[in-house]
C-alpha cells in the first residue's frame, strides 16, 4: 500500500485492519506503529493524532477534498 503522507498511510492501515476483520473500533488513545520501507523508518502516531490532522487546515482544494475523504474513511 503506498501513500503520500505518513497520517494518509496510517488511515489507510486502520481502514484495512477494520476491513479485514482484525479490528472493529479502535481507541483514541490507540498508539498506532507504521514502518515505511525505502528507506526504512517506524512512526508511532495515535488515532487521536490522525483525526486532528484529518480536522486540520489545508493548504489547497485538492488537500481538502483528500482529508475529507480520508476523515470518511478513518470513522
Amino acid at each position: 500500500m503506498t501513500a503520500e503522507s505518513l497520517y494518509e498511510a496510517a488511515i489507510l492501515g486502520v481502514s484495512l485492519l477494520r476491513r479485514e476483520g482484525w479490528a472493529e473500533q479502535i481507541a483514541p488513545g490507540t498508539q498506532l506503529e507504521f514502518q515505511v520501507r525505502q528507506p526504512a523508518t517506524t512512526h508511532c502516531v495515535t488515532v487521536a493524532q490522525l483525526r486532528r490532522w484529518c480536522d486540520g487546515v489545508a493548504i489547497s482544494p485538492d488537500e481538502t477534498l483528500k482529508k475529507r475523504k480520508l476523515r470518511a474513511t478513518l470513522a
